[in-house]
């Protein structure tokens, strides 16, 4: 789970999802969201309460130009599923439980908004505080979360640390 500065709770899980017939194994599904002309009945009962659009660039998603920099230097082309599905509800402040695959960019789909809600919130941030918490159930998953925040925020200064269990966090 990853809280953003503005202290909402962002889920996403590593579960099995639901495929709709003919969609290929790393197809995203957020709760409510089905791929063009497949509805299934959750995603139809649900569907006048989200909006989903499907993009093709990281610059329709709404990110503002320092993360879409720092994207192309990692080759970062084309949103996955959840990405394009995530990103534009969390810009716009909506809470959300997002179930992919492993592999299929989780940690992009909740790292962008919260680095982009730093840019936008022009204070200063206070020093010795936090301003999002991400938990990870492995200390290999939090390493990884840590290193993908660097990787997009380097351009912005933003400082990140990992603190694992098992160990005092004073030398982390």
């Amino acid at each position: 789970a990853a809280t953003g500065c503005s202290g909402r709770v962002i889920r996403f899980c590593k579960r099995s999802i639901r495929r709709a017939p003919g969609s290929s194994p790393s197809t995203a599904r957020l709760r409510g969201a089905s791929p063009p002309n497949q509805p299934d009945a959750h995603s139809r009962a649900d569907s006048a309460h989200l909006k989903v659009s499907y993009v093709t660039s990281f610059a329709d998603l709404g990110l503002v130009e320092t993360i879409l920099r720092a994207l192309r230097e990692e080759g970062y082309t084309t949103p996955t599923p959840i990405q394009a599905q995530s990103i534009p509800l969390l810009l716009q402040g909506k809470d959300l439980l997002g179930i992919a695959q492993t592999g299929t960019g989780k940690t992009a789909a909740f790292a962008l908004p919260i680095l982009q809600g730093f840019l936008n919130d022009r204070r200063p941030a206070e020093p010795r505080h936090v301003r999002a918490l991400v938990m990870a159930p492995t200390r290999e998953l939090a390493v990884q979360i840590a290193d993908s925040f660097r990787t997009y925020g380097r351009t912005m200064g933003v400082s990140v640390a990992c603190v694992v269990g098992g160990m005092s966090f004073g030398p982390q």
